[in-house]
């Protein structure tokens, strides 16, 4: 029709909230359809024409109707032909060779017109063969693609992920949902979502899962003629992050499995309710901007959290070795078959540790295994008989505390009588020596510390289970609004309970004995949750550190980690309850918050402080 711009304008203008339009034939008028079905009138800048409001395309950009970009797109790609019938009439051509100044471009362009034969028709009205290849989802059959991250195991699933894709340049995100599986007996987490794309297409895509950039590894990848800059979402949404290189995804111009009655048919396909394809009326603009807008704004009180993944777990297993005696257990040709062997567990042995490193810990003392907890973990194991007896789970326990004199310092938590996380491993080392090698039991090592760590088995499958169950229970958003709700309440008390044990000049924290004192003044503990599990609530709420030793970090707990451990506690106290942990929660908070308040004023008052008074 040849509408200009501000025509184009105007229509746009009165589209963008309109529910009942599929697809718009947009070919010959100054405007462009963009990714997610919206009109995008063209204005001139210069010699060239660029979506209004923007200054340049983005990499790898679709503007569906723009027979410039398309031209380029087929030449890049190798289809000539395809090229040919775009650039076959004058106006085109002329603005094309404006907008490309590439030598070897322009050199495609001319080679491909030149051997492309013209129809009578052509010739006559000079046709713009794209009136043939409209803007229109139901016409032309656009193709649903499934855009998947695969998370291996359970534990290692992030909070969330995104999508972004070369449709619109890798500028929005699609945010991917969570579904659990069960593969083979194995709960596996997968976040998945949809897009329309052109059929035959190549689409770039890469993920953001949690602050970082990924690409699937199940995609082939390709570098970014033009380093594309990606605005991270989430608690990033600042963070500006070049990529350069995308995932690829051919899409198929024929149906794909299970489409065969809805390729090419008048319809749009939009996730359900359910995550299935269904066939919907797209949303609006105006819609779409105030769902990108909460998307993209939107934080959760846990979305900073880092959970165990395998690469923590690997980190805290490198550090652990080092600082351990193996050298005088395991000779040095056994170290990789050992180290394996502890990489497949290790997660088990961390999750134990956790749990007995806080029974019977004074309040003031570090964290640690004493004597008697780790005899009785021993004994309950089943690994104590004629040949390993007590006593020399005494005498291994003294042999893995003494220090290390190959370290370069001292350590920064010192607990004379208890063991450090890599004390505790060398422990495990010197039992499978002392209980299946010197018998006679095992061949090596390796095969003895397997056995050793089979007896802790059940033991360790029951605690990593509970930690993935609370944490499932408590990052949701259900909880999530709990938490902010009460936010204001949880900054006062968090003030008035911590900073007694930190050093002037360091960030402020809460350590396990003014935890504790906060949990007596909520009055929280019950016959599911004794005082003597403070400490594994406390332990809960933190994240796991690499560095044990040199480092105090580990029990230094901040406003992030003592939102956690409130929910361990809850959790922990709640056993039976049938009820959600978010509504548990709220009735914890709503109850025992305001007796932590008056308990803390009480106790500011009695010691001539005033530490609300300044908040």
């Amino acid at each position: 029709n040849g509408l200009d711009a501000a025509c184009c304008a105007a229509i746009g203008s009165g589209l963008k909230d309109n529910h009942h339009l599929y697809g718009l034939h947009l070919v010959g008028n100054a405007a462009t359809m963009d990714a997610d079905g919206f009109l995008q009138p063209l204005c001139n800048a210069g010699e060239r024409e660029m979506p209004m409001g923007e200054a340049m395309s983005l990499p790898g950009q679709l503007r569906s109707g723009d027979p410039h970009l398309f031209a380029a797109n087929c030449l890049a790609g190798g289809n000539h032909a395809a090229a040919a019938a775009m650039l076959n009439t004058n106006s085109v051509r002329r603005s094309f060779s404006r907008r490309h100044s590439d030598p070897a471009v322009l050199s495609s362009a001319t080679a491909a017109t030149a051997d492309e034969e013209l129809s009578e028709d052509t010739i006559l009205r000079e046709r713009d063969d794209l009136e043939q290849k409209s803007t229109c989802w139901a016409c032309e059959g656009w193709t649903r693609v499934e855009l998947e991250w695969d998370v291996p195991t359970l534990h290692d699933a992030p909070d969330f992920v995104w999508a972004f894709t070369s449709l619109d340049g890798f500028s929005a995100a699609l945010s991917l949902r969570r579904l659990e599986v069960e593969i083979d007996g194995v709960r596996k987490v997968r976040f998945v979502g949809a897009r329309m794309v052109p059929g035959g297409c190549k689409l770039g895509v890469i993920f953001q899962v949690d602050g970082k950039i990924r690409i699937a590894p199940n995609m082939g990848t390709e570098a970014l003629a033009n380093p594309a800059d990606v605005r991270l979402r989430g608690r990033r949404s600042m963070d500006v992050v070049k990529v350069h290189e995308m995932g690829v995804i051919n899409c198929p111009i024929s149906p794909g499995q299970g489409q065969d009655k809805l390729h090419g048919q008048r319809t749009v396909l939009l996730d359900g309710p359910d995550g299935c394809p269904v066939q919907m009326l797209r949303v609006t603009e105006s819609e779409h901007r105030r769902l990108y807008r909460r998307q993209s704004t939107s934080i959760t009180f846990f979305a900073t959290f880092e959970k165990e993944t395998a690469e923590l777990l690997g980190e805290c297993l490198t550090e652990d070795w080092s600082k351990a005696k193996v050298g005088r257990i395991v000779s040095e040709q056994d170290w990789p078959e050992v180290q394996m062997v502890l990489k497949e567990s290790y997660r088990k042995v961390v999750a134990i540790y956790r749990l007995i490193s806080t029974l019977g810990v004074a309040s003031e003392t570090s964290f640690g295994v004493n004597q008697i907890e780790l005899s009785d973990l021993v004994s309950k194991a089943g690994l104590i008989d004629t040949r390993t007896r007590i006593a020399d789970v005494d005498r291994l326990f003294i042999a893995a505390k003494v220090a290390n004199l190959e370290m370069k310092r001292g350590p920064a938590v010192k607990n004379d009588k208890a063991l450090a996380r890599h004390q505790f491993l060398e422990f495990l080392l010197r039992l499978a020596d002392q209980r299946y090698i010197q018998s006679g039991d095992k061949p090596n090592l390796a095969e003895a510390l397997r056995a050793v760590l089979g007896a802790l088995n059940d033991l360790g499958e029951a605690l990593v289970l509970e930690i993935d169950t609370f944490f499932e229970a408590l990052h949701t958003e259900a909880s999530d609004e709990v938490y902010k709700r009460h936010r204001h309440a949880l900054q006062l008390v968090y003030k008035e309970f911590s900073g007694k044990n930190t050093k002037p000049g360091a960030l402020v924290f809460m350590s396990l004995s003014e935890f504790q004192e906060l949990l007596d003044l909520m009055e929280a503990h019950n016959a599911d949750f004794p005082h003597q599990r403070s400490g594994f609530a406390f332990r809960l709420g933190m994240m796991t550190q690499a560095e044990e030793t040199y480092s105090s970090r580990f029990q230094e707990m901040s406003f992030l980690e003592f939102q956690h451990a409130l929910g361990a506690v809850v959790f922990l106290r709640s056993k039976g309850e049938k009820r959600p942990l978010p509504e548990l929660i709220e009735e914890f908070f709503n109850k025992r918050l305001p007796m932590a308040l008056h308990g803390g004023r009480a106790r500011a008052t009695t010691s001539g402080q005033s530490g609300f008074g300044m908040l």
